[in-house]
């Protein structure tokens, strides 16, 4: 008589050691995925931030110009403007105004907590009778410019 063993392989309910590698290996490829997408999203927001605030500055200078009683604003990019007289504490010259709002203009556009590596400048073109501003900004360069007339 044949004894039969009451041994039976059993049932394995569970997963293979390579399956839990393939999914978790699929797992950290998508979340770096999402990681460098989320990444690339923060790089969006703060060009499209800066770029805002180069739109505020060359405003700004042109609500400057509108209301400057017909003075001509020139700054070039090197040039250093030093006011000769603090225009909110004391009655200026148009000159003195000019100069005045072009070294504070000058002073917020090279803020780099503002915007980074940003510089500005203001051409008056006697031809035509209007400013071109122009501000400079972000690493790599960019330029935003506006005309403006009176």
């Amino acid at each position: 008589m044949r004894l039969r063993s009451s041994f039976q392989p059993a049932r394995c309910n569970g997963f293979s050691l390579l399956e839990v590698l393939v999914a978790s290996s699929l797992l950290a490829a998508g979340v770096l995925g999402l990681g460098r997408v989320q990444q690339g999203a923060l790089e969006h927001s703060l060009d499209a931030l800066n770029a805002t605030r180069a739109q505020f500055l060359l405003q700004d200078m042109a609500e400057r110009i509108r209301a400057g009683a017909g003075a001509h604003y020139s700054l070039a990019f090197e040039e250093a403007v030093s006011p000769t007289r603090d225009c909110r504490q004391q009655g200026c010259s148009t000159a003195e105004m000019v100069q005045w709002q072009l070294a504070e203009w000058r002073t917020l556009s090279e803020d780099s907590s503002y915007l980074p590596a940003g510089s500005a400048a203001v051409h008056f073109d006697v031809a035509t009778e209007t400013h071109e501003v122009v501000v400079r900004f972000g690493v790599p360069r960019q330029e935003s410019k506006l005309r403006v007339g009176r």
